[in-house]
Formats: C-alpha cells, structure tokens, sequence
C-alpha cells in the first residue's frame, strides 16, 4: 500500500518538475507594491528607474509616506506610480528625487514638498510629478562608469608620452629655458610697472569707442553724403590720369629747358635781383605812389581836353628807383644826363 502512494507521489513529482523549472521566483518580483490603508496614487515621470524595485519605500526626509506601487513606461519615459498615504498632503510644486539607502543598497523615491511660500494646493488622486521636477541622484554603477569613461577615454595614457617628450624638448637647455623664464620675468614686471599707464590707454580707447558710438549717426550720414562726390571722382577718373599723364609730359619738357637753358636762365635772374631788392625796399610807399601816378594821370587828362600837350620839366633820379618811390629820402648830388639804363641802375636827368 505504502508503496503504491510512493510511486504516486514520485510520479506527479516528476510531471510537475517541468513546469517548475520553467518558472523563476524572487523577492525583487514579487507583488509586493502598494501601501497598508487608505492611500491617493501620484504618478512621478523619470527618465530612467533601473534599479528601483516596485513596493520600494518612498520617503520624506527619513519619514517612510508611501510605497512604489508600479513602474511602466510612456513615450520613451519612465512612470512611477506611488501609494502616498491618505494623511500626507503633497503640495503642487513638490519634487521626486531617486536615491540610494546606502553605496549598496536598494533606491527608493525621495520627495521633496517646496517651501511653506511657494506650496500650491495639494496633490490629489492621479495627480503628475512633471520630467522637469524630478532627478536622479549618484548611485555606485553611475559613479563607476563615470569613472572608467575618464580613465579610458580621457587621455590619460597619453600623459606618459607628452611627460617623455617634454624632457626630450628641454634636456640640455636648462640653461637656455632659465634665460627664457628670466627674461619672461622681466618683461611681465616691466608689463606690471607700466600697469596704471596701460589701463589709462584702456580707459581712452573706451572713451573713443564711446565716442565713435555716440557720433555713429553723423559718421554715417557724412559716409553717405560723400558717397556722390566718390562717383563723380570715379566718374572722372580717365580725365584725372590723362591730367596726371600730361603733368608728366610738362615735368620732363620743363627739365629739358632747364638743362638746355639753364646758365642764362641763372644769369637772368641774378641780374633781375637788384631790381627786386629795390622794389621789396620800398614796401609800402609803392602803393602811395601808383596812387599818386593814377591820380596825376586823371588830372593830367582832364587838364589836357586836346589830343597832345606840351612839357618842359627835368626828371630828376638822384640814385635809384627805390628813392624815386620814397619822396622821404634826401636827394644828392645831381647826376649827369644818361639813359633809361642808367635811370635803373643808379640814376640820370
């Protein structure tokens, strides 16, 4: 009898043994979500909960106020559903944070109510915690792939080959590089000791600008009052390099006369220099003079009504044509009769 249940029993065992192994069980799986008591569900949108298990604790501060009821994604965005019990009142405004128990331990969802100011009314049942308000704190995996990213990708290994080539770059020229740095020295102190004169030239050239920004309107109402007369300059420009063309021509035939002509040329006017003299002493007086001729010849006209009238008188030029235009000086002694030639150059009757 005893045997007929054993061989029962070791059957159905082994009928179910498939089933079972095809069935996986943890504590992690478990429908465990949810809260004891009356509770009002607020969904909080993530953009990642990988680690945080479903019936994980949700807290705020260190007081234990819900539990993670379930987690499903929206466009590309993960959904948290909390069970917040009925006496928690969460303001509008209220932040989600993701945390860790400890390096190692399991996350759980942190809330975070704003200030008594800025609370709004408070969350009510199916109520949404935006992307925008929620973050995701350090965890170890974050931390540690952080870490390896700077130390594969960041260069580092590199760091060996740059050290080698520096030593290689300044082996030998300690001397030269202490040069270098000494007289880099002195010009950043002569750069220093000069500092108040370079923030003055700093402090003009803000002036200026200033000034240039201030003026922009008349500088481009002067640009663009100048721009007709740069067209009618263009506009001529054949005629200026045909001007420029023919001044060229009458540089080079002047200097050809002037080779050509240039001793008697010289001549000419070294002999014309005492004439010059004699006109440049007698300055002023030779403007009352022409006056006086311009008024003698208008009473010599109306004394005359004929074609002709006879004069007898003697012109008297003691020594130059400067006294003849200065009646201030003193005559001397009367000269003898001569020619005009004479009357220029010294004096005649």
């Amino acid at each position: 009898m005893m045997g007929g249940r054993f061989r029962r029993g070791l059957a159905l065992l082994l009928a179910l043994a498939p089933l079972l192994a095809g069935c996986g069980f943890s504590l992690h799986n478990a429908g465990f979500g949810g809260t004891s008591g009356p509770a009002y569900r607020v969904t909080v949108s993530f953009t990642d909960v990988a680690g945080l298990p479903v019936g994980g604790v949700v807290r705020i501060g260190q007081a234990e106020v819900g539990r993670v009821a379930g987690i499903r994604t929206r466009d590309f965005h993960a959904l948290a559903e909390l069970d917040i019990h009925a006496g928690v009142e969460l303001p509008a405004g209220t932040r989600a944070r993701l945390e860790l128990t400890s390096a190692l331990g399991e996350q759980f969802v942190a809330l975070e109510p704003p200030d008594a100011g800025n609370a709004g009314r408070p969350l009510t049942d199916g109520a949404l915690i935006p992307l925008e308000r929620t973050s995701r704190g350090p965890d170890v995996e974050n931390t540690l792939a952080a870490v390896g990213a700077l130390l594969n990708g960041s260069g580092i290994d590199q760091l060996r080959t740059i050290v080698t080539e520096a030593n290689a770059a300044l082996g030998g020229r300690a001397g030269t590089v202490r040069d270098l740095l000494t007289r880099l020295d002195s010009v950043l102190s002569t750069v220093d000791a000069h500092g108040d004169e370079i923030t003055v030239t700093i402090d003009a050239m803000h002036t200026l600008s200033t000034r240039l920004a201030e003026g922009r309107p008349t500088i481009e109402a002067a640009l663009t009052d100048i721009r007709p007369a740069l067209d009618a300059l263009l506009a001529e420009r054949e005629r200026f390099t045909t001007l420029l063309g023919a001044l060229d021509s009458l540089g080079r035939n002047a200097r050809g006369l002037l080779d050509e002509t240039g001793t008697a040329l010289t001549a000419q006017l070294r002999a014309l220099r005492p004439v010059l003299d004699d006109l440049r002493a007698a300055g002023a007086d030779l403007g009352g003079t022409l006056s006086g001729l311009r008024e003698f010849a208008g009473l010599l006209r109306r004394a005359t009504p004929g074609d002709y009238l006879m004069l007898d008188g003697t012109l008297n030029v003691p020594l130059t044509l400067a006294e003849i235009l200065d009646p201030g000086r003193l005559p001397g002694a009367q000269p003898p009769r001569g020619s005009a030639g004479a009357l220029l150059e010294g004096g005649t009757r």
